[in-house]
């Protein structure tokens, strides 16, 4: 069932359009307080997670602290053999858990600026330089092989090529 989950945003957020052309969002959050309906007052909670949500009516921003309403899950474990192991990607990034949101869960920013302003002036400086890239490049496949190597975003090219970069990239 669903389950609200708070705490602060930490990493960059990442949208992309989905395969029936809705806006997702994706990042990590430093996940701080879990609620579901057993436990009214909720449940202090801490560890990473990796977030997913559909077309939210805001955007959240790194440092943002936040409450929304989804799925809780363990990592998905590799299906096929050669495949891109998930439950693997995130735990060499310790994050323990991923969460859905449901379409009809709104997401609410409580505070903003909860994180590393170091972080965050880093974060809107690859956020231009993305732009400008994608801007600047008509050809989306080039655009987002160049953002994969200089930016090392790994968003929006297919999953051969994303596993060939994660081979190049360091542990």
């Amino acid at each position: 069932g669903a389950v609200y989950l708070g705490g602060v945003v930490d990493s960059a957020v990442i949208s992309r359009m989905g395969d029936f052309g809705q806006r997702r969002v994706s990042f990590v959050l430093k996940s701080q307080r879990f609620w579901d309906k057993n436990n009214s007052g909720g449940l202090v909670v801490s560890g990473k997670t990796r977030i997913s949500l559909p077309d939210p009516s805001r955007l959240p921003v790194y440092g943002d602290e936040i409450i929304m309403e989804g799925e809780l899950s363990a990592p998905r474990v590799v299906r096929n053999p050669g495949g891109f192991d998930e439950a693997r990607y995130l735990k060499n990034q310790d994050i323990r858990s991923v969460f859905y949101g449901t379409k009809r869960g709104a997401l609410k920013i409580i505070r903003k600026n909860k994180g590393n302003p170091a972080i965050a002036f880093a974060i809107r400086t690859r956020n231009f330089l993305s732009n400008k890239i994608s801007a600047g490049l008509k050809d989306g496949a080039t655009a987002d092989f160049l953002k994969a190597l200089l930016l090392g975003e790994r968003e929006g090219f297919d999953e051969e090529l994303k596993r060939a970069v994660e081979r190049l990239a360091p542990e």
